[in-house]
């Protein structure tokens, strides 16, 4: 559905997707703020959760040093 969406109407697919990263962000950051807050780049949630919990664990997930630097920066960053 959002692939059809963004092929046929790529501004609305960015309105629509900001609004889900920005409707992911709300309860996070009310249920989980000392995490939200750690959350400063704008990093999708679901990568963020999943490399923090890696960092945790001495787990290197990365491929660069900095996400400036990563080849998978879209990746990680932008709407979820």
């Amino acid at each position: 559905m959002i692939s059809f969406l963004v092929a046929t109407q790529p501004l609305l697919a960015t309105q629509s997707l900001y609004r889900m990263s920005a409707e992911l962000s709300a309860p996070l950051g009310y249920r989980f703020p000392r995490l939200a807050e750690k959350n400063v780049h704008g990093m999708k949630w679901k990568k963020f959760l999943y490399k923090h919990v890696c960092e945790r664990e001495a787990l290197i997930i990365c491929k660069a040093s900095n996400c400036g630097d990563c080849a998978d920066f879209a990746d990680c960053f932008g709407p979820e």
